[in-house]
């Protein structure tokens, strides 16, 4: 055996802390998963609808289309 340490903790930090220390590189990977499967899933989520009223509202706010027919295909897509 090496001097100093051992399979259950690190040099000058006492016994048990090499777990600990696991553990929380553990959760903290895990966290990160769930967060970034969180961040994917909520990114897809957006429905068609959504998304074509989205682009409706774009092209009126580049003045693409009047007033007028902005007004008619939101109803058409709201309806």
């Amino acid at each position: 055996m090496m001097y100093g340490w051992t399979w259950n903790h690190w040099p000058g930090m006492g016994p048990g802390w090499g777990g600990l220390v696991m553990l929380l590189i553990w959760l903290a990977a895990v966290a990160g998963a769930v967060v970034l499967a969180r961040w994917l899933l909520r990114r897809d989520s957006a429905s068609p609808d959504d998304r074509a009223l989205a682009l409706l509202n774009e092209r009126y706010a580049r003045g693409e289309i009047g007033r007028d027919e902005y007004l008619q295909k939101r109803q058409d897509l709201e309806a």
